[in-house]
């Protein structure tokens, strides 16, 4: 008798909706290894029907699978275990067909007729045997994730990544996970697969080393349909799956801004030439930008343009030249320094010149930075605070007018 095969199969068995008065002269299924109404992923060999009174072979009949009313497959002998222990029932009926897969993307009925089995006891007056029952499933063309265990934004790698799958799986030839960068491929990676029959699969990227994904970067994770397949029907493979997320990491050592803006001083409602004041030599990358954004949420891009550095001055001045936009909007304005487009010259770190970090200057409307707010702007509390002539203060005095966040105000 195939003992541990049914301790798994019992393990695995659901329970079925159809029960029994105490006076009905049946037995009613208590579970299958063919679960109702789920998807059949193996092929068609040995299905183990559960029952809670021990049972026996009974006449000859035979089990059988339908599909769309029609009968595709029959048992070939069925054998009985009648203890709990081993099966975690009664009685359990271990039905045999000849080994077959049941074609993809159908539906199919496992039918038990009156009297397949019998009660190991027989009363004076009646036999009782097995009730008609069926046990619907089906088998699917393909499958897809349970769960995508994968955040919308990471800082790096080591914060797991896992696609869950019901089935026991395994990985195709050649298979990998792709990793894209703003749409472009930047590393194959890998499948680490962790299987189980009780509990299906988890599949994730594997990294040789700590993948870093850059603050405000678009990443996307994914794995190409066929894949991985079923481990007992190699035909049954996963579709596509693909999980867009933001980069949050940020290099400690990259973390440098501008220390002063013109527009701190220039009120006169009209953009044109834009400077920024770095405490420290820098360059520019090839792809350095400076943006105008309606809105302080970057809904609409006004402008973009290509700044270059001022070396005529005695510090290092980024100069971003707009041509003359006035700020009339009412929803405000942003002006935004990307990540990464100003090079650090006077560091090395790992090989590399540091970058800056992205920048933002909201202007809340134009006339809100000529008036004079009664305290301390309430967005962005940490950022900067200036005096009126444009020089940097880390100690303010009560009652005296100061600039942050574009805002004028007077300390209390």
């Amino acid at each position: 008798m195939k003992v541990e095969l049914v301790l798994v199969l019992a393990l695995a068995g659901a329970s079925l909706s159809a029960t029994a008065e105490e006076t009905d002269p049946f037995l009613w299924p208590a579970g299958a290894t063919i679960e109702n109404n789920k998807a059949f992923v193996e092929p068609l060999e040995t299905v183990t029907v559960f029952y809670t009174w021990p049972i026996r072979p009974y006449g000859d009949q035979k089990a059988s699978i339908l599909c769309d009313g029609i009968t595709v497959a029959e048992s070939v002998s069925i054998e009985t275990v009648n203890d709990k222990d081993v099966t975690g029932y009664e009685g359990a009926a271990m039905i045999h067909f000849d080994k077959q897969e049941l074609p993809k993307g159908k539906q199919y009925q496992l039918y038990l007729p009156y009297g397949l089995l019998a009660w190991t006891e027989k009363p004076t007056w009646i036999q009782v045997t097995t009730h008609e029952a069926f046990i619907s499933f089906y088998v699917p063309d393909d499958f897809g994730p349970e769960e995508i265990y994968l955040s919308n934004a990471l800082v790096d790698s080591r914060e797991g990544m896992c696609i869950s799958f019901d089935y026991q799986v395994e990985a195709t030839e050649d298979a990998c996970f792709n990793l894209y960068r703003e749409e472009e491929k930047v590393a194959q990676l890998p499948i680490e697969i962790e299987s189980w029959p009780w509990m299906g699969s988890h599949i994730s990227p594997h990294f040789d080393d700590i993948f870093i994904f850059e603050k405000d970067v678009r990443y996307r994770l994914e794995l190409p349909a066929g894949s991985v397949r079923c481990i007992k029907r190699n035909d049954i493979v996963n579709t596509e799956v693909s999980h867009p997320f933001v980069g949050l990491w940020t290099d400690p050592s990259s973390d440098f801004t501008y220390e002063f803006c013109s527009l701190y001083n220039d009120h006169s409602g009209i953009i044109g030439e834009v400077t920024f004041h770095f405490d420290r030599p820098i360059s520019l990358t090839p792809d350095a930008k400076v943006q105008l954004w309606e809105g302080t949420e970057c809904e609409t891009l006004i402008k973009e343009v290509t700044p270059w550095i001022n070396t005529d001055v005695n510090h290092w001045v980024l100069v971003a030249d707009f041509g003359g936009i006035p700020l009339t909007s009412e929803k405000g304005y942003l002006l935004v320094i990307p990540q990464g487009v100003i090079l650090s010259d006077n560091e090395i770190i790992d090989g590399k010149k540091p970058t800056n970090a992205r920048s933002e200057l909201r202007i809340y409307g134009w006339s809100s930075i000529d008036n004079i707010d009664a305290d301390t702007p309430s967005v962005d509390p940490d950022a900067p605070v200036y005096n009126l002539q444009g020089i940097r203060v880390a100690h303010l005095i009560p009652g005296q007018p100061y600039i942050q966040n574009g805002h004028k105000f007077i300390h209390r």
